[in-house]
């Protein structure tokens, strides 16, 4: 096995494994003192737009096809956004 596949392995299980976990952990635990479901949605939908200020701030900026990608996601997050919490 190479390094190269060692490395991404670990990667992804730390990325799948307790990113997701903190992410839900997190979640819970605001949605017990309070915060109100749509609020998280919100904050959970605007995650491609927090990575790109992270990606700029250290130097890489995202290529044409990212950048479409990016729009894509966002754009159907608030269209779920919108269709789950129409009043």
């Amino acid at each position: 096995m190479s390094f190269f596949f060692l490395f991404f392995g670990v990667t992804l299980v730390v990325t799948a494994v307790f990113a997701t976990a903190f992410a839900f952990i997190s979640q819970t635990y605001a949605q017990k003192v309070g915060v109100v479901s749509a609020h998280i949605a919100i904050i959970f939908a605007l995650e491609p737009l927090f990575a790109l200020i992270i990606d700029i701030f250290r130097g890489v900026f995202p290529t044409v096809q990212a950048s479409i990608g990016m729009g894509l996601i966002l754009l159907a997050n608030f269209w779920i956004i919108r269709l789950e919490f129409k009043d």
